[in-house]
């Protein structure tokens, strides 16, 4: 089990939030050699990551004027740097918070002639995020991302003296 708290080195000039980071993880593990011919690994991991402000590096856009424009390219369009890296000023602090499962197995079988060996390995997760569309000081808009995500895989091997031999499968939702 590990927990990791980090904070306070990005902070939005405008609102005055930091970008608290807060993970978690928990793991769990086994191994088994059920005879000499046999082992089985296994593990099953979760982790939590919640962030509390989603603060990107900032710079302020615009023209020779003065104006503050879109993140688009166009002529004229100037950007000032003020050299905080730490300096985060945007309209909406944001933030995100993702649980994920993990899931993974081996197996390695001994024969006579050849070994066989099987890796499964499986995640499963959701998570959300919402953040300041443009990362400056203009009111331009949010962008929010929800995700529900898979992912499945499985090896099998078969190794011989001077040979080898398998398949691999894939699938990501």
């Amino acid at each position: 089990f590990g927990q990791q708290d980090l904070g306070g080195f990005q902070t939005n000039t405008l609102t005055g939030s930091e970008d608290d980071r807060e993970t978690t993880t928990a793991r769990l593990q086994a191994l088994w050699d059920l005879d000499e011919t046999l082992t089985v690994r296994a593990y099953l991991q979760f982790n939590q990551q919640t962030q509390d402000a989603n603060l990107q590096r900032s710079l302020a856009l615009g023209t020779e004027d003065g104006l503050i424009t879109p993140v688009q390219s166009r002529p004229g369009l100037q950007v000032f740097d003020n050299g905080d890296l730490r300096d985060y000023p945007i309209t909406f602090d944001g933030g995100s918070k993702y649980d994920t499962w993990l899931s993974y197995l081996r197996i390695e079988k001994e024969f006579d002639s050849f070994s066989f060996v099987s890796l499964s390995s499986y995640i499963d997760g959701e998570g959300s995020s919402l953040s300041d569309f443009d990362g400056t000081e203009a009111d331009l808009g949010l962008q929010r991302f929800d995700e529900d995500y898979g992912t499945f895989s499985q090896e099998f091997r078969f190794l011989g003296d001077n040979w080898v031999a398998g398949g691999f499968f894939y699938n990501d939702d």
